[in-house]
């Protein structure tokens, strides 16, 4: 029947924190707190990228929000983290270049990396 049909539909939407807010966001574009809600649950989810565009869409709507400037700084560092993590796994694997790049887009997101480990990278790569 028509009604087990959408039913079974919006169980589908609740079925996680980002189908959800998905929804909420798909209806409501011009609403502030389905993209925050979405941009949270994406950065639990570690999907940087998607929590920035959300906190990015959020402060198009109110750009001084201070919760999403929290949550943005917060998803950046979480990103720049996990860019430090691989490269110190590449460096470990050998994968010098593989490394310096993971360095260097932790660097652009604002984390001070040390010069010496660039230029230990870099050596490495120059000379293996």
């Amino acid at each position: 029947s028509l009604l087990s049909l959408l039913t079974y539909q919006r169980n589908m939407i609740w079925q996680s924190r980002i189908s959800l807010w998905k929804d909420a966001v798909k209806k409501s574009p011009q609403l502030l707190r389905p993209h925050v809600k979405l941009g949270v649950a994406y950065l639990d989810a570690k999907m940087f990228d998607e929590a920035l565009h959300e906190f990015d869409e959020a402060l198009k709507i109110n750009p001084y929000h201070q919760k999403v400037l929290i949550n943005k700084q917060i998803t950046r560092r979480a990103k720049a983290k996990a860019h430090i993590i691989r490269s110190l796994q590449y460096k470990k694997e050998g994968k010098f270049p593989e490394a310096f790049e993971e360095m260097l887009k932790a660097r652009r997101l604002g984390i001070n990396v040390p010069p010496s480990y660039l230029n230990e990278l870099q050596e490495r790569i120059s000379h293996p």
